[in-house]
C-alpha cells in the first residue's frame, strides 16, 4: 500500500469512528430522564412517579395511594393550556398530602421536577409568553393582564366538568411551581 491509500484510510476511518461515537455518545453522556412523560397519562404511571417522589413510609402509603388515584382522575380532565386550574389541582393535592408526609417528603414534593429551571432566552421553556417578556406588552400591566394574555380561566366549553376558577386574578401561591 502507498502512503496515500494509507492515509485516506486513516482519515476515513477516523471520521467514522467520529460519527458513531457522536450518535452513541449522546446516549451514554446524557443523564437519563426522570420519568416517561407518556406512563404519566395513565393511572400507573401517575401513581408511581408521584410515589417514587415522595417515597412514602408502608404505613402511609396505602392513604398516599388512595389520595393520588382521586387525584389521577382529576388529572386526566386538565389540558396543559389551563396551567391555573393545573396549580390550584396540585396545590389542593399538596394540601391532602401534606399531613401525612414527613418534611423531607414534602420537600421532594415540592421540587417536583427535577432538572434545570426554565431558561429565559435559548433553548428550553419560556418562562413568561411570547411578545416582549415578562415587562412587555402582553405582561401584568399590559393590555394583557394580569393573566398575560391567556385568557380567562374561568372559560369552559359546554359539557366541561372543569370547577370554577379562583376567585382572584393573582396567580395562586402554593407548592406548584408553575
Amino acid at each position: 500500500m502507498n502512503i496515500q491509500l494509507k492515509s485516506t484510510l486513516i482519515v476515513l476511518a477516523t471520521f467514522v469512528l467520529g460519527i458513531w461515537i457522536g450518535f452513541f455518545g449522546d446516549r451514554w453522556l446524557r443523564p437519563p430522564r426522570p420519568f416517561n412523560t407518556q406512563q404519566m397519562r395513565r393511572p400507573e404511571g401517575f401513581i408511581q412517579f408521584n410515589l417514587d417522589l415522595i417515597q412514602p413510609t408502608l404505613q402511609q402509603k396505602d392513604t398516599v395511594q388512595a389520595i393520588l388515584s382521586k387525584y389521577y382522575q382529576k388529572f386526566s380532565f386538565v389540558d396543559l393550556s389551563h396551567r391555573k386550574y393545573l396549580t390550584v389541582l396540585i396545590d389542593s393535592m399538596y394540601a391532602d398530602l401534606s399531613p401525612i408526609l414527613t418534611k423531607e417528603q414534602r420537600e421532594r414534593f415540592l421540587r417536583r421536577r427535577p432538572g434545570r429551571p426554565p431558561q429565559e432566552f435559548g433553548r428550553g421553556p419560556r418562562s413568561f409568553p411570547p411578545a416582549g417578556g415578562p415587562s412587555g406588552p402582553m405582561g401584568s400591566h399590559g393590555p394583557g393582564g394580569p393573566d398575560h394574555g391567556l385568557g380567562d380561566p374561568g372559560e369552559r366549553s359546554p359539557g366541561e366538568e372543569w370547577p370554577p376558577a379562583p376567585e382572584s386574578p393573582q396567580e395562586p401561591s402554593g407548592p406548584s411551581g408553575f
